[in-house]
């Protein structure tokens, strides 16, 4: 199935018609499903799940994926991040910016794109950008002035679909720099994981705050079996359902992957958003588990994405995310970056 595009915005028509299914029960009718791209939802085939724990198992060629149930919807990892694998010691280099980009299990990543801004007084900028080597290593001479890292990425190929993934400050930090001392900055490329712990303590619910993928539920609701002003397909309000996410095949980082539970009573905010799941390619399925009158039974699913297609972004959604980027552009913990996969929440 085929993954949901560059920004995890995208579905296909093939999965579009999966998500269409019938259920067992007339009673449950429709749950829209919309994967935001805050966090990249990099490739879920999203529908009614056909195929149980051995089908799962001869797909992936091993047994299936390990459960986590997850009890924090903002946050599916709990805080949890990727390692931070060591770097070689590196000096400033007067007029650089320098350092190594890697994955979480140390190895070199190769062609991240990393670039520096600086300002010197009266506000006057400017601006230079340089790739990772072989080894992982990049050296980028910066204009004069007061310098940062303004921009890291990594772009990957994931299932036939260009995926540009953000680089997380191996320390933590994004720090301000005089051109003329240099400076060093080595950064990691993490596929889920907590941006700021600041911004998260702030606004928990942001997806921009994860490195993970987001996505969203959305549903109907209705006062009683006997109300007439109800649209068709509504559920009664604290209706309790239980949504299960599937990795199809290794994740993006190459992992295995986990599959991931999680139950959640309906209120009347009409959606509910999910946080921080590790980037892949995963089979979605929703059932209901007790709607207040006693039923149960899986839910039909319907596509409310923007960007049906063979995935990846449009023209007006990369503007909708640049202007979002543009308005939260000054997250002190991470490089600022264009990169709509970073901030926007879809």
């Amino acid at each position: 199935m085929p993954p949901l595009g560059a920004a995890g915005g995208a579905m296909t028509r093939e999965t579009s018609n999966v998500m269409h299914s019938k259920t067992t029960r007339g009673a449950f009718t429709a749950i829209a499903i919309t994967a935001a791209a805050g966090a990249l939802m990099g490739g879920a085939g999203v529908g009614m799940a056909r195929a149980g724990a051995a089908a799962a198992a001869r797909e992936s060629g091993g047994p299936a994926p390990a459960v986590r149930r997850i009890t924090d919807i903002n946050d599916v990892m709990e805080g949890k991040s990727p390692p931070v694998p060591s770097f070689p010691k590196l000096a400033p280099k007067p007029g650089y910016l320098r350092g190594y980009v890697k994955d979480p299990t140390g190895k070199p990543v190769v062609g991240a794109w990393v670039m520096a801004r600086s300002s010197a007084v009266g506000g006057f900028g400017s601006s230079a950008k340089g790739k990772t080597d072989a080894k992982g290593y990049y050296e980028i001479p910066v204009p004069w002035g007061v310098a940062r890292v303004w921009c890291a990425g990594h772009a990957m190929t994931y299932h036939g679909v260009r995926i540009a993934v953000p680089l997380h400050p191996a320390d933590g930090e994004v720090d301000d720099f005089a051109t003329k001392k240099g400076h060093v900055e080595n950064m990691v490329l993490w596929t889920y994981g907590t941006v700021s712990e600041a911004g998260v303590s702030e606004n928990p619910t942001f997806s921009g705050n994860y490195y993970g993928a987001s996505f969203s539920i959305g549903y109907t609701l209705r006062e009683g079996k006997n109300d007439l002003f109800a649209s068709p397909g509504s559920l009664n309000e604290g209706a309790e359902i239980e949504v299960k996410l599937t990795p199809e095949g290794p994740l993006l980082d190459g992992s295995r992957g986990e599959t991931l539970l999680l139950r959640k009573k309906l209120t009347d905010t009409s959606f509910f958003q999910v946080n921080n799941v590790p980037i892949g390619r995963y089979r979605i399925e929703v059932r209901m588990v007790n709607d207040g009158e006693g039923n149960s039974g899986p839910l039909r699913l319907r596509d409310n994405s923007r960007h049906l297609g063979k995935g990846g972004w449009s023209r007006r959604s990369r503007r909708t995310a640049w202007r979002r980027w543009s308005s939260d552009r000054t997250t002190p913990t991470r490089p600022s970056c264009g990169s709509p996969r970073a901030t926007w929440s879809g």
